[in-house]
This record gives structure tokens, C-alpha cells and sequence, in this order.
């Protein structure tokens, strides 16, 4: 099993452009399980303080395997969500886990 956690720190949002931009996102990234084969889950995480320095959004995936996280990176589905995210992104980080 692969952890896959990604955080992103995103462009300037009004309150409500952030709830709308979580809710969106969180959505569209839960529709992926089921479609993706090999995704388990995924949790999406929005910074609830807005602490300054915090990465304001990131999703924790599980994949079967590292094949199947590789293939998660170049699904349709994958890439049609970061299509439609990375206009909202500023910085990017990202880790990789064996569970």
C-alpha cells in the first residue's frame, strides 16, 4: 500500500471563493475512487486556521501499490482534475509513502 500526500499553497481567495474552491475540489478528487483502478481513498484536507506560511489545501491518497500510483498519475480522470486545479496553485509539495 502507497500514501500519497500532496499539500499546495493556492492563489488568494475571498472566503467564500475558498468554500466554493474546497467543496469543488473535494468533490471532483472523491470522484475519482472507483474510477481510478487501484485508488483505495482519498481524504482532502483544507487548512481551517489560515495560518500564514500553512498550505492551505492537500488530499491524502491510498494506492495497492506503487504501479497503481503510477497509474494514477497519468489516468484521465487524474489529469483532467489537475487540469482544472492547477490554476489555483501556487506551490506544490509532496510525499510518497510504503505502508
Amino acid at each position: 500500500m502507497i500514501q500519497h500526500t500532496v499539500l499546495w499553497k493556492t492563489i488568494d481567495m475571498t472566503p467564500a471563493e475558498r468554500a466554493d474552491f474546497e467543496a469543488e475540489s473535494t468533490r471532483r478528487l472523491n470522484a475519482l475512487v472507483g474510477a481510478v483502478p487501484g485508488l483505495v481513498s482519498v481524504t482532502a484536507l483544507a487548512d481551517v486556521r489560515s495560518t500564514e506560511g500553512n498550505w492551505n489545501f492537500g488530499l491524502v491518497s491510498l494506492h495497492d501499490s506503487a504501479e497503481a500510483l503510477d497509474s494514477y498519475q497519468v489516468h484521465p480522470d487524474h489529469v483532467s482534475f489537475g487540469g482544472w486545479f492547477k490554476p489555483f496553485v501556487t506551490a506544490r509539495a509532496c510525499v510518497d509513502t510504503e505502508l
